[in-house]
């Protein structure tokens, strides 16, 4: 797995939408991680930052708390921003202009093998993933578009 944006890979869980707020506000909601527990499923407060691009979080999954690193690998001018969480998942976002606001992409993409426990669930694993992507980007729709 290489740290380029997977963003043409069709084997990878993702979420595309178009959020009706301009391109600035969504991507500095996407780019401000402590604020991910107000939009991002599962992520749990506090988010707390331990340097300049490294946080440490909370998530809850199948009825436990992990503890999770995050390390922004990608912070582009473009737009695109990817964070690695632990040696597990990287999770990409990609946001553009478009007529009605702005065209965002989410991908979740795997670091590495999943554990041989994972990989007997593949089937319900994948399903999982692309629903928390939904959810992901539903999130974001609703914390950066303007109230009404």
């Amino acid at each position: 797995m290489s740290q380029h944006p997977p963003f043409e890979r069709t084997d990878l869980p993702r979420a595309t939408a178009v959020v009706a707020a301009p391109v600035a506000d969504v991507y500095a909601v996407v780019t401000d991680v402590t604020s991910w527990p107000s939009w991002m499923p599962d992520v749990l407060e506090p988010v707390i930052a331990k340097g300049d691009d490294r946080y440490l979080f909370r998530r809850e999954h199948n009825g436990r708390t992990d503890h999770n690193e995050g390390l922004v690998i990608v912070r582009g001018p473009t737009h695109t921003f990817g964070v690695q969480i632990d040696a597990i998942d990287r999770v990409w976002f990609r946001t553009r202009p478009s007529s009605t606001g702005t065209k965002v992409d989410i991908v979740l993409e795997p670091v590495g093998a999943a554990p041989w426990r994972q990989r007997l669930r593949g089937r319900r694993r994948r399903l999982e993933q692309e629903r928390w992507v939904q959810d992901a980007l539903s999130g974001l729709a609703d914390h950066a578009t303007p109230d009404a």
